[in-house]
């Protein structure tokens, strides 16, 4: 089984890839090789693993409840600031990493 060839995203590592597929009710799958569990060596057979079946549109809800509880009812928001420059930084280093065709650092706290 292979991965689809045009997905939303798709990542890449040396264990197999995650594809999170192109549409709004999608879903996301693992893609990698089988293990045999009494030894611990790879099969090499594919293996396909569905992580979720629901599409990426609905994880804007918690977001979106979040954002308007803070904006109506003056709440506290659940996801903080620095939190968000975490995920920013995680981002930048993908990029970067795109980039220069390998690894790359991502940026501590400043």
């Amino acid at each position: 089984m292979h991965a689809p060839a045009s997905p939303f995203f798709r990542f890449q590592g040396d264990e197999g890839e995650v594809v999170i597929e192109a549409s709004f009710e999608g879903g996301a799958s693992l893609y990698r090789e089988g293990v045999d569990e009494a030894t611990g060596a790879g099969t090499g057979q594919p293996v396909h693993e569905e992580l979720c079946r629901q599409g990426w549109a609905p994880s804007y809800e918690g977001e979106m409840r979040d954002f308007c509880g803070a904006v109506l009812e003056g709440a506290a928001l659940e996801t903080t600031p620095a939190s968000a420059l975490a995920d920013l930084r995680v981002i930048e280093a993908v990029l970067e990493s795109h980039e220069k065709g390998g690894w790359v650092e991502i940026a501590q706290d400043q």
